[in-house]
């Protein structure tokens, strides 16, 4: 979804803006997705699937740690204490835990938080970077104290994503922000029950981070009839009430997120307020900038958490450069 500006503004998908018309639920479609795939005011692709971010808590945890296993956090100052409590539990328990080299996984992770703050992470053309603002400077800040702390696994520094969520699914840590999908691979258990809430920020506020993938067709194809008629199935009532949210995740037409697959599990009923709370960055050269191992992003993350003096001085001294990936060819 983060890729479909660039490949909706570059030519890679048919302009699908006549069939999509057609549609009597179009109006209904995930806004944040049809944003995405939309250039020049033409239509290049309709929502696949949503995925949002949630703030996902070990009620097990919280409880042997003196907590209340229905409160989670409302602020990023409680996010910290109810992690050093968690900490305390000892065991090789950690309260917190990141992905400190994977950009996407902390996209995912910080920039709810900065939204529910009240500071966009860039403007709203997405070529400008504001990742230099006081409130980012505090939210990266609390996750580099948090870490030189050990409120956080030690090998959150250098994981990139292949196994990130497996100390929160073996109940060694209290608290993650992660994707709705993560819900599918989670069992219950007696050392981890899990539960879901909205991203806080440092104050209060709540948001979530919107992602997911959209669906088009290709340029150059010769069938394109055909793959409409796929496209269409997708974004049918059963295919959305039958097979996405029966495996609990959230439908892609607003119409149908009160189905009876989502009102069995107040998690799910969580994912979609979410999916309605929560923003979807927008940019055309966001895949480079943001998602490549080696993008500017990372490497103003790597210095506000782990390098510079301070959270602030890595931002600001990386931010211009980020701002520059945002406007090039």
């Amino acid at each position: 979804m983060l890729y479909a500006p660039n490949y909706a503004s570059k030519g890679v998908f048919l302009d699908i803006t006549g069939r999509v018309a057609t549609l009597p639920f179009k109006d209904s479609l995930a806004p944040a997705h049809m944003r995405a795939a939309t250039a020049g005011g033409r239509n290049f692709g309709v929502p696949f699937d949503i995925d949002v971010a949630a703030l996902f808590y070990n009620k097990s945890l919280f409880i042997a740690a003196g907590l209340d296993g229905e409160t989670p956090p409302a602020d990023l100052d409680t996010l910290r204490a109810d992690a050093e409590r968690i900490t305390q539990l000892g065991g090789g328990v950690r309260g917190f835990g990141f992905a400190g080299a994977c950009p996407y996984c902390m996209l995912v992770s910080t920039w709810p938080m900065l939204w529910a703050s009240g500071a966009p992470a860039l403007n709203e053309s997405g070529t400008a970077s504001l990742l230099d603002s006081p409130q980012a400077a505090g939210i990266y800040g609390l996750y580099r104290q948090m870490y030189a702390d050990g409120l956080v696994p030690a090998a959150a520094k250098n994981e990139s994503g292949p196994t990130w969520v497996r100390d929160f699914n073996n109940g060694k840590v209290g608290m993650q922000v992660m994707g709705a999908t993560a819900l599918q691979g989670m069992r219950n258990s007696t050392k981890t029950q899990i539960g879901v809430a909205p991203i806080p920020g440092l104050t209060g506020g709540a948001s979530s981070f919107v992602g997911g993938d959209v669906l088009g067709i290709g340029a150059n194809t010769r069938h394109a009839a055909q793959a409409w008629d796929f496209i269409a199935w997708t974004l049918s009532e059963d295919a959305q009430v039958n097979v996405v949210a029966l495996t609990k995740n959230v439908p892609v037409r607003r119409d149908l997120e009160n189905n009876v697959f989502a009102e069995a599990d107040p998690r799910v009923v969580t994912f979609t307020g979410l999916a309605r709370l929560g923003q979807t960055p927008y940019a055309v050269n966001f895949g480079k900038t943001f998602n490549d191992p080696n993008s500017p992003w990372m490497f103003a993350l790597t210095d506000a958490l782990f390098g510079s003096p301070d959270a602030a001085a890595g931002l600001r001294q990386h931010n211009e450069e980020i701002t520059r990936s945002l406007t090039e060819d």
